[in-house]
């Protein structure tokens, strides 16, 4: 009987160490679950509250604000999405209740010459798209030691290291007066710009292609270089218009008489004088030379020694 009871009091000890354990394990179980439920809420609510805290302004941010996510940039050809992002003054994990697109169009505007226009949009509530237009480069200028590119609209866009004689991939406006403006404004003095625009435009209206040079340099010799061949000579700036026209009109006769290849000088200032008898003057690069030797040796005029062997045409 006392073996009995033993027996009994030892079953029931183990029964109750036994579900001691279960209830022991229910619990563990039950908080590693709340533990981890705990973190997977928390824990990115306080990565984005950290993010609040490091990027927004020093106002409060409200509990239900959004960040900045992603930036992206479109349109742009010469500046990089890096550069126009960082001059818009927009930054990833910025809170959204700080930002003014306004604010940030305007600073594009104004810290990136080469931008034409700009529109940012928003198509999510954490994302923005930068839409640029840029501005073509119609040239570039020499001035205060670096090549200028000069835009469309005649500022100045930005700068080239020199290395050559020549700007690499852009129209030379050589000789051409330099504003001293900075980037962003006008380039070249209100006078080259005049004459500059007038050349363009006429060499735009008549679909001329190949110019390579536009020679400011000498008011009363203004030039213009086709395709590293052919100088032509414009003289002042009297009747440019019309003067363009008429190498237009000549320029094959000349290829087409002397071979695509032809070097040499057309030479129309006479268009200048509306009093004289108005004719277009070619002189091949070959006779060029000979003509500068021989009136170096014999001290013949320019204008006599020019007149040997050049082609006239008269309009």
């Amino acid at each position: 009987m006392k073996v009995t009871q033993i027996s009994r009091k030892s079953h029931k000890k183990r029964m109750n160490a036994g579900l001691r354990r279960f209830l022991t394990s229910v619990v563990l179980f039950f908080l590693i679950v709340a533990v981890c439920i705990l973190i997977a809420v928390f824990y990115p609510m306080s990565r984005e509250l950290a993010e609040k805290q490091q990027y927004a302004s020093s106002e409060e941010v409200p509990d239900n604000a959004v960040v900045i996510r992603s930036i992206e940039v479109t349109g742009n050809r010469h500046l990089s999405a890096q550069n126009i992002i960082l001059s818009s003054g927009l930054k990833v994990g910025q809170n959204f209740m700080t930002i003014s697109k306004n604010a940030a169009e305007a600073n594009i505007l104004a810290n990136c010459p080469y931008v034409k226009s700009v529109r940012i949009t928003s198509p999510t509530y954490d994302s923005y798209v930068i839409a640029v237009e840029e501005k073509d480069a119609l040239g570039a200028m020499y001035a205060d030691g670096n090549w200028v590119v000069l835009g469309e609209d005649y500022t100045a866009l930005g700068y080239l290291t020199v290395h050559g004689d020549t700007p690499d991939r852009y129209l030379y406006i050589k000789g051409a007066e330099s504003s001293g403006g900075k980037l962003g404004e006008a380039a070249l003095s209100a006078h080259h710009e005049s004459v500059l625009r007038s050349i363009l435009t006429e060499l735009n209206a008549q679909e001329i292609t190949g110019i390579n040079c536009i020679d400011l340099t000498d008011a009363g010799d203004l030039a213009l270089e086709w395709n590293h061949q052919i100088r032509v000579k414009l003289g002042t700036e009297v009747n440019l218009a019309q003067k363009i026209k008429v190498m237009n009109a000549t320029l094959p006769m000349v290829l087409k008489n002397h071979g695509k290849q032809a070097e040499g000088t057309m030479d129309l200032s006479s268009y200048s004088n509306s009093d004289s008898a108005n004719q277009m003057l070619y002189t091949p690069e070959g006779l060029l030379q000979i003509s500068t030797t021989s009136s170096t040796q014999s001290g013949m005029t320019g204008s006599e020694t020019s007149a040997t062997g050049t082609e006239t045409s008269a309009n």
